[in-house]
């Protein structure tokens, strides 16, 4: 088995950002995603353009906490609170309308942009709270990483204690983006560290850790 280990949240402060940064030196990760809406963004771009890492640097689509890039999603009380905040607690699994898919595809669409015009290259993509993953929000996805030229997804967690219904649509989902996705297995150290046999499996595994300073990681 081949194990990658992807370091999320870089950019979101300056704290997770240090911490990605010593784990990438340390040799703790193979790779990290970075949030385009996080405070510590321009900080994080700048760093790791001075090192050797830059080109394992994938954007974090970020839909659930934090401040948008754009004006449309802010008036959404589906994605945003009154002070136009996300709230992350948008319905994974309801219908969007033509004008909530139109906010959630500039949104998006925005945050590939301000990645791209800091010079960085697209490692590849996943998203905060896997909000890439509610079947509404992936064709949109989808479309924003074909108008980018990103060409690897994260894929549904399918590794550890997982119940029969959601073990049935991860697997179908999972094969819905086959042809975007750039490992076999993807999940966290402690759903490794459920299930050890998974390291005996032929394939390449994704495991995702959140690095902070302060101890205070964004899940």
């Amino acid at each position: 088995m081949k194990v990658l280990i992807n370091a999320d949240d870089f950019g979101w402060n300056e704290s997770c950002t240090d911490a990605i940064l010593q784990s990438f030196e340390k040799g703790y990760i193979t790779s990290t995603t970075m949030c385009a809406n996080g405070e510590a963004f321009d900080y994080a771009a700048q760093q790791v353009q001075k090192t050797e890492y830059k080109d394992r640097v994938g954007i974090h689509f970020v839909l659930t906490e934090g401040q948008p890039l754009t004006e449309g999603i802010r008036s959404n009380p589906k994605f945003c609170d009154e002070q136009g905040l996300f709230h992350g607690q948008f319905p994974r699994y309801q219908p969007l309308n033509r004008a909530s898919r139109q906010q959630v595809r500039e949104e998006l669409t925005a945050q590939a942009k301000r990645f791209a015009d800091s010079g960085l290259a697209f490692h590849h993509a996943d998203s905060h709270h896997h909000s890439h993953t509610a079947p509404f929000i992936t064709p949109i996805v989808r479309s924003v990483m074909k108008e980018f030229g990103i060409t690897g997804l994260r894929l549904h967690r399918n590794i550890g204690v997982i119940s029969g219904v959601k073990r049935l649509w991860k697997r179908f989902w999972n094969s819905w983006i086959q042809k975007l996705a750039y490992t076999d297995y993807f999940g966290s150290f402690e759903d490794v560290e459920g299930d050890l046999r998974i390291l005996e499996q032929e394939g390449i595994l994704e495991i995702m850790c959140h690095p902070d300073l302060n101890g205070n990681s964004v899940v």
